[in-house]
């Protein structure tokens, strides 16, 4: 316990916020040290330096000019450590607040004192550690002239403090009995409230349970009777069979329980992440920027690429495998940086981490994960790349970049597309709650609140960098050596300009439809890009790929790879590190049938001409009119 206190009038200056928490009698040790202020404040102790005795722990206290520092150890703990501890918070107490002392009218004015107070202790509770045994062996002849006392002789008030305890602890039993009570009268409140809600709901479902009973006790009527008559041609037996299999029998039920627990690909990884998620976290995951043309458009782009396949070739072995920037992987499929995994899945990143790991493929790192680089980076073997925000105080962005580099990441990701955050109105109406971001752990403050109700607006707002432009990225590149890719193209004329910077690859991307509504889908402006680069640097797109034929879509169309963000954050969900294997094996097993149907055989045999946009389907028909 660490208590100081102003001597002319006992008032409490700073403790240590945690001090007594865990101790037995805590509260009859605080009544004593008040006491002990109270007696040093009308002049009955003269000693500026004693060791006071109480039960098994000791007293100790300086008094310096106008200040008392106390602290109270074990019997055991060397009293040379004590008293060196209470020069440490003397000298820094006086250096930073002693001018505001004698003004101080309030208890506690210095309360922020206890982060030097708990800093300080560390340092001390270890006699062992060599700062200490130093200290031990220094010359400290004060202490050898400070007197010990019990705590009984020093405040001459044993009785009063008998009788303090008895309070305390007549208080302590009358609380919990009030406790009690309370907790009784709550729960009598909430069966009043809802008994009736319960009474009504049960009456409901046993009205819908004899409705099911009827309606299938009238569908056997019915098939009965079908069944009496001879079908006049094949329509006739269709009928037959759809009422003879009612799909609401228990055995139907439970079979659909099973094939949705268990999904056959990974968009019905969607439906149970939002089963197993609050409402606040899978809008969160889920919803886009307004009107959420872009995050539809995304999907619904794919779907009007049609698909060329060529037939009788040898597709008896299919190789999936591709490089990034060097790095093999067993398949076009990177995960794209999403960012606090913990509100998904407990284990967060570091599940996914290992999934990627486990399939063989690279996974970007978000700066706003809810895993530190650090942690990630030792929990696993996995190729990793670091997606980095800029930020207005450039010393974290500095900061964030040498970890990455100290820590084995291979690569930059910088997000280019969001100077501002996107209006993303389902987190303003659930007023969203950021999670501490373990990467910005004493680097910015740790809660960002919104009048307008989300949280992640706050934390953008207050701490992105708005002016941040091309000519920033040179001053990027100065500061780490790894490869810098930036995120966020969408057109030829940034591409070409992010060529002139020299960039290590480019990610068509649209911020999953998080970002600018009614910006193009990254499918339909892909090809655009590639074109512009001219194979130069590789490049990679996200947004909207769900399916195995949407990954051949884009490597047809030029991309290396692709980067899947949400079906990895719905499959982690789901079923922790688990489900996200899961989603990208169902892409890798539906692209590998994608290339054998389409008479490809590796990545190198997937070409221009095996896919044809709308666009051009329009123009084959007028050339064939």
């Amino acid at each position: 316990m660490t208590m100081i206190a102003r001597v002319t009038d006992g008032l409490p200056l700073a403790e240590g916020l945690d001090d007594g928490r865990d101790l037995v009698d805590a509260e009859m040790y605080k009544q004593q040290v008040k006491a002990l202020f109270k007696n040093l404040s009308k002049g009955h102790v003269e000693a500026s330096r004693m060791s006071v005795e109480t039960g098994p722990y000791v007293f100790h206290y300086i008094i310096e000019g106008r200040v008392c520092y106390l602290t109270m150890c074990d019997r055991s703990y060397p009293k040379k450590l004590a008293f060196h501890y209470l020069e440490d918070l003397k000298n820094e107490f006086e250096r930073v607040n002693g001018a505001h002392i004698e003004t101080a009218a309030r208890p506690y004015a210095f309360i922020k004192f206890d982060t030097f107070i708990q800093k300080t202790k560390k340092l001390y509770q270890d006699t062992r550690t060599q700062r200490n045994i130093t200290k031990l062996n220094d010359e400290l002849y004060e202490v050898q002239q400070i007197m010990t006392r019990n705590v009984q002789e020093v405040l001459g008030v044993g009785e009063k403090l008998d009788q303090v305890s008895q309070m305390s602890s007549r208080l302590t039993s009358e609380s919990r009995i009030y406790a009690d009570k309370a907790r009784d009268l709550n729960r009598q409140a909430l069966i009043r409230k809802w008994a009736p809600v319960a009474i009504v709901l049960g009456v409901v479902f046993l009205l819908f349970w004899v409705k099911s009973k009827l309606c299938l006790l009238k569908k056997t009527v019915y098939v009965s009777r079908l069944m009496s008559e001879l079908p006049v041609n094949v329509n006739g037996f269709q009928e037959l069979a759809r009422q003879a299999l009612p799909s609401s029998t228990p055995e139907a039920l439970r079979i659909k329980r099973i094939m949705e627990e268990e999904p056959v690909n990974v968009n019905e990884f969607r439906e149970l992440a939002r089963r197993a998620l609050p409402k606040m976290f899978y809008d969160f995951y889920a919803g886009g920027a307004e009107d959420q043309h872009t995050l539809k458009e995304n999907e619904e782009a794919f779907h009007r690429i049609i698909i060329r396949p060529r037939i009788l070739r040898d597709v008896s072995a299919i190789d999936l495998s591709t490089t990034v920037l060097g790095y093999n992987i067993s398949m076009p499929v990177m995960i794209a940086p999403t960012s606090m995994q913990k509100l998904a899945n407990p284990e967060g990143e570091i599940a996914t981490a290992r999934a990627a790991s486990a399939c063989g493929t690279i996974m970007v790192l978000s700066t706003s994960s809810s895993c530190s680089l650090e942690e990630v980076a030792s929990c696993c073997n996995a190729i990793r790349f670091f997606q980095l925000y800029v930020y207005k105080r450039r010393d974290i962005s500095v900061k964030l970049v040498q970890r990455a580099e100290n820590n084995g990441y291979k690569a930059i990701v910088v997000t280019v597309d969001s100077p501002r955050l996107g209006r993303r109105e389902a987190d303003i109406k659930n007023k969203l709650v950021v999670p501490p971001l373990k990467n910005l752990e004493g680097l910015l403050p740790n809660k960002f609140i919104s009048d307008g109700g989300s949280g992640l607006e706050a934390l953008a707002s207050g701490t992105l960098d708005a002016s941040f432009c091309w000519e920033d990225i040179s001053w990027l590149k100065s500061i780490t050596n790894l490869p810098v890719l930036i995120k966020g193209v969408l057109t030829h004329e940034d591409a070409i300009k992010a060529l002139e910077v020299g960039v290590a690859g480019i990610i068509v991307s649209n911020h999953g439809g998080r970002q600018l509504d009614y910006s193009p889908a990254t499918i339909s402006v892909l090809e655009e890009v590639v074109l512009a680069v001219g194979g130069k640097v590789p490049v990679l797109v996200d947004g909207g790929i769900r399916r195995g034929t949407d990954i051949f879509k884009a490597v047809a169309l030029g991309a290396r790879a692709v980067l899947v963000g949400r079906p990895v954050v719905f499959g982690l969900a789901a079923k922790g590190e688990y489900g996200v294997k899961r989603v990208l094996e169902m892409l890798k097993d539906e692209l590998e049938l994608t290339m054998a149907l389409a008479g490809c055989s590796s990545m190198k045999e997937i070409t221009r001409s095996h896919v044809r946009t709308k666009h051009e389907q329009k123009q084959h028909l007028v050339s064939m009119l």
